[in-house]
């Protein structure tokens, strides 16, 4: 609810980029009862991106949203 991300490049790996982001958010929120943070949603971009880097999505990903201080 407070995260947008915007992805920009190669169509089929931006939706499967993005359907990854959201089942993994989806699993953290069924399995610990909570929203996943901003900064914990930048660090799971990151390590899917970095998981297929010998195969890597053809994307450009902006992700913004609002931390826990408000900013």
């Amino acid at each position: 609810d407070e995260a947008v991300i915007c992805v920009n490049g190669y169509h089929a790996d931006g939706l499967q980029l993005t359907k990854d982001i959201q089942t993994q958010i989806r699993m953290f929120k069924y399995q610990h009862e909570k929203v996943m943070s901003i900064r914990s949603i930048a660090q799971l971009t990151m390590t899917i991106l970095y998981g297929h880097r010998f195969f890597p999505y053809y994307t450009f990903t902006l992700l913004g949203g609002i931390d826990e201080e408000g900013r």
